[in-house]
């Protein structure tokens, strides 16, 4: 997954994942979204997102309006 990534380009990429095998493409993608859903999701995919969803269309419905994403993550 972060072989993809790198060749579209980590800035111009959104990831959605909640699992062991997500972690590494949640950190280097421009927004990582972890989804946690009914099965949970591996702690370090939480750690390594930007932001996290109960499930994955809220994480879609992000996407679809980017300003719940600048909400999300001002400072």
């Amino acid at each position: 997954k972060l072989d993809f990534i790198d060749s579209i380009g980590r800035d111009k990429c959104a990831a959605i994942g909640n699992g062991h095998n997500d972690s590494l493409m949640l950190r280097h993608a421009g927004l990582g979204i972890c989804v946690i859903g009914e099965e949970g999701a591996f702690a370090k995919s939480i750690l390594e997102a930007d932001i996290v969803c109960k499930n994955v269309m809220d994480a879609l419905g992000m996407l679809g309006n980017p300003l719940k994403i600048k909400a999300t993550m001002r400072s």
